[in-house]
């Protein structure tokens, strides 16, 4: 926010291009650790209802991955004040989870929540990074 509030080009891109390494870093070594100790963890709970839907655990998972990566246009659009451009993603992938989640959960169950999930945190990505593309041509033309 301060880099933005400076208006110095350079310093903004050199700041996003720090949050983005941090940001994608720290989702790794966390996604990999929550890999790693699921299984034990499993072990540990002996329980088979838990196993038996170690997929849904892993979409949940990815669907989070990608909502943090979603995270670096999200903090972006803030700090330009885009708080259009932060809520119609977020309005329309809530929509999309619901409506998926009536279709699909009937039929399929709980890995249907988490397709759901992972679709509608896809969608959030997609829309914010469209909406910071188009702030970014013109806030950091140089």
């Amino acid at each position: 926010l301060r880099a933005v509030s400076s208006k110095e080009v350079v310093k903004i891109k050199t700041k996003i291009r720090q949050f983005s390494k941090e940001l994608y870093l720290t989702t790794a070594l966390v996604s990999v650790c929550i890999i790693v100790l699921i299984f034990p963890t499993l072990q540990w709970l002996d329980k088979s209802e838990f196993s038996n839907e170690l997929i849904t655990y892993f979409v949940i998972l990815a669907a989070n991955v990608i909502f943090n990566i979603s995270l670096l246009y999200h903090f972006l659009l803030y700090a330009y004040k885009q708080d259009r451009a932060i809520f119609k993603p977020t309005l329309y992938a809530s929509i999309t989870n619901i409506v998926l989640n009536i279709v699909l959960i009937p039929k399929y169950g709980i890995i249907a929540a988490a397709i759901s999930t992972l679709i509608s945190f896809a969608l959030i990505l997609v829309l914010k990074r469209i909406y910071w593309l188009k702030v970014k041509h013109l806030s950091l033309a140089e």
